[in-house]
């Protein structure tokens, strides 16, 4: 972690512009990643099959299924669609990208997710890589989007 820390401050020191920098890094490993992860998890459990025939120790009720939903996605929309439409140029551009950022990346994060949660038995994605031994790739995760979100969230001015 303090190789992490040594990133985020020389990358500080450069300045808003080197954010750049950490999306071009952070978005397709985070994307890559999940992939990737969700791939190998599928062939961990032995396949398709094996995944949409698992059945948990404890099910879950009806509501606390809805409610996960909900709050799924009312945290995806509180915090990604105000992020994006703060910077969007025109209503168009935060329609569109607040569309496909929501619709297809959260789903495709949600899905990778819930996929490498159950067959790995574990729905935390950095434990799930660090049992694949995928040291390097997680730190790599933890490092750009962590500090790329806090940056977003504190550095950028909001219009």
């Amino acid at each position: 972690m303090m190789l992490s820390a040594v990133i985020m401050g020389i990358f500080a020191v450069l300045g808003i512009k080197s954010l750049a920098v950490f999306g071009y890094i952070a978005i397709p490993s985070i994307v890559f990643l999940s992939l990737g992860t969700a791939a190998r998890s599928v062939q961990t459990i032995g396949g398709w099959q094996e995944l949409f025939n698992y059945v948990p120790l404890q099910p879950i009720d009806l509501l606390s299924g809805i409610t996960i939903v909900i709050g799924t996605w009312i945290l995806s929309t509180a915090t990604c669609i105000a992020d994006i439409m703060r910077y969007g140029k025109s209503k168009k551009d935060v329609i569109t990208a607040s569309t496909i950022g929501l619709l297809g990346g959260n789903t495709l994060m949600i899905s990778c997710g819930a996929i490498a949660g159950v067959a790995m038995n574990d729905g935390d994605l950095i434990n799930v890589l660090l049992s694949f031994g995928l040291v390097f790739p997680s730190l790599l995760l933890l490092t750009t989007n962590i500090f790329h979100h806090k940056w977003c969230e504190t550095s950028i001015p909001h219009h």
